[in-house]
């Protein structure tokens, strides 16, 4: 009797220590059934089990005095163990092990499991239904079906994650060159990074059936002048003219039961899209900032221009006095010339690249589809170009810098997109690559640089050098130029090419915050064939340079240029490492080798 007593009295502490609720009901449960069997017990077979035994009461509350004072001092230890610790314990003395088909299973990780944390991949396994066998009673017929996630985090709303994970990803950089401070709502839309593009407002069915209607127009158009060559009266009318490679009957019925099809599948996806709420990743208050960030920039005003850095996805804030002041440190060279906007010829250059077109497919120098290729942006309303400016923030800033010094080197990069002799340079550029992809020495990007690197071996006590040409576009002379495209291009396509590189050179006028300007003397960044260009030029000079050297039994133990940048690993002595640097930087007065102060 006294001995059901001690372990009641045991498991009741046990269940205090761990805290667990459930279990110490249940505790106190079995303890009043066993207090109810105990008063119904035999007093005789009561005594006679204590004869038997030979215990005493004093020895029994001695036990269960050592007992409580081991529980007392467990309490103590775990009130000064860390967390996991306790948790670990309290893991352990909580709920009772019982025995379920000879494996042993915690009643507490049974009640507990599936409502907080997400079932386990053996919990999974063990929770599969056996086709052997189906359960048949009530309450284990669903067991297998494992419970659903729940979490007792809150949920934030879609617009709120996209924005925080578009943040995370795109943050930039903001710096500020002025000393005219950036609001908060300002800086917030522009760590945004100059890659973010924003959520489009969802378009209403008028809208799209809109587009579908001209899509189809647009087709139907192609297909009859496909059939039907415009005349020259036509052929710059852009409401008309649409030319394509598919010669299709406009009156077709395939074309018409295609056209049928696309129209009902586009307005089945609309009806579907109506019940589908877009959610946007800026707020209220940045689109608005957005909008007159841009209202800004398209009128001139506010107290900012923000300009793109060369090497690093920020935006950099400038006065308007400070921005005119690096563009008149590019315009004021030679390469620059000042001109009329309004007395430009923009129309001739047009009807120029037209002209040329044609008569190449006449002569068959070109094929039809590269016809339709050079004369795509010769219709409508003519695109100019505009020059652009990228800061250079990884090189010296003089904030103190007053004009015309500027307070942060830039690049000029020329925006020609869609301009009417844009697809002509692109062209060029096609029939150059194949020699430029032959330069000896040439840097395709760092993977290349890393594998050419590897295969080499260099002394202990070698330099390594970095050099970049000085204005390697804009002193590019277009000479130069031409005798670059009567070297490595087919010899039956050189008159044509020389005179859609003039053509080209001729109807470059650069827009700038500052005036017009042309560049017939050089190259510009942005120009589809100038990489081109500049680099198989600069080619003819370094193999020259390099076997004036081998004359003189002096060569690098590496070397490689990344367009205008070099790579010099030199070895030997320092007076003739010396000798093939100063022979770099004579290599052309114009386009002077700079290298860093060692």
């Amino acid at each position: 009797m006294f001995k059901i007593d001690q372990q009641l009295e045991f498991e009741l502490m046990k269940a205090e220590v761990t805290a667990d609720k459930k279990a110490a009901k249940s505790y106190v449960s079995r303890a009043k059934s066993a207090e109810a069997v105990k008063l119904k017990a035999d007093e005789k077979t009561a005594a006679t089990a204590h004869l038997k035994d030979n215990i005493t009461v004093s020895d029994l509350m001695a036990a269960l005095d050592k007992q409580k004072a081991e529980f007392q001092k467990l309490i103590e230890d775990k009130a000064r163990a860390p967390p996991k610790a306790l948790k670990k314990a309290k893991g352990k003395a909580s709920a009772p092990v019982q025995k379920k088909k000879g494996k042993e299973v915690n009643n507490s990780k049974q009640k507990n499991k599936g409502r907080n944390n997400p079932p386990s991949q053996a919990a999974k396994k063990r929770q599969t239904p056996s086709t052997h066998s189906t359960p048949s009673t009530k309450k284990h017929r669903w067991h297998h079906i494992p419970k659903p996630y729940r979490s007792r985090k809150p949920v934030k709303s879609i617009s709120k994650q996209q924005h925080s994970a578009t943040q995370s990803v795109t943050a930039a950089t903001v710096v500020n060159l002025s000393k005219t401070p950036i609001s908060a709502d300002t800086h917030s839309i522009l760590s945004l990074g100059p890659v973010f593009r924003p959520t489009p407002a969802p378009a209403d069915d008028e809208t799209v059936q809109k587009s579908v209607r001209q899509f189809s127009k647009s087709i139907r158009t192609s297909a009859f002048f496909a059939l039907n060559p415009p005349d020259e009266e036509r052929a710059h009318n852009p409401k008309l003219y649409h030319p394509t490679g598919v010669a299709v009957d406009p009156e077709s019925p395939a074309l018409d039961s295609t056209l049928m099809k696309y129209e009902a599948t586009i307005s089945r996806a609309l009806k579907h899209t109506q019940t589908v709420q877009y959610s946007g990743n800026l707020t209220h208050t940045e689109r608005a900032t957005l909008k007159r960030l841009s209202e800004e920039a398209k009128n001139g005003t506010g107290d900012h221009v923000f300009l793109c850095a060369d090497k690093d996805t920020a935006f950099v804030a400038v006065t308007h006095r400070q921005h005119e002041t690096m563009w008149h440190s590019h315009t004021s060279t030679d390469a620059y010339q000042e001109t009329d906007f309004f007395q430009v010829k923009w129309e001739s250059f047009r009807r120029e690249a037209v002209r040329l077109a044609k008569s190449a497919l006449k002569s068959k120098l070109i094929t039809a589809s590269e016809y339709r290729f050079v004369t795509k942006d010769c219709t409508g309303s003519i695109r100019h170009p505009v020059g652009n400016l990228l800061v250079k923030t990884h090189k010296l800033i003089n904030l103190y810098a007053v004009h015309p010094v500027p307070v942060c080197p830039t690049r000029v990069y020329i925006d020609t997109v869609n301009y009417v002799t844009t697809a002509w340079a692109k062209y060029l550029s096609v029939l150059l690559t194949p020699a430029r992809q032959q330069i000896k020495g040439r840097i395709f990007d760092t993977t290349d640089l890393i594998n050419k690197l590897s295969s080499q071996r260099f002394r202990q006590n070698c330099w390594i050098v970095t050099a970049d040409v000085v204005e390697f576009y804009p002193n590019t002379h277009v000479s130069r130029g031409d005798e670059v495209i009567r070297k490595h291009i087919p010899a039956h396509l050189v008159q044509l090419c020389l005179s859609v590189a003039e053509l080209i050179h001729d109807s470059i006028r650069v827009l700038t915050p500052v005036g017009c300007f042309e560049m017939d003397q050089g190259y510009g960044i942005g120009l589809g064939h100038s990489g081109e260009i500049c680099d198989l030029d600069w080619a003819s000079v370094e193999q020259r340079v390099f076997a004036a050297l081998a004359s003189l039994l002096l060569s690098p133990a590496f070397w490689g240029r990344l367009v205008d940048d070099y790579l010099l690993v030199l070895d030997g002595p320092i007076e003739e490492r010396l000798q093939i640097i100063q022979a770099l930087k004579d290599a052309d007065p114009k386009r002077p080798l700079k290298v860093p102060s060692q």
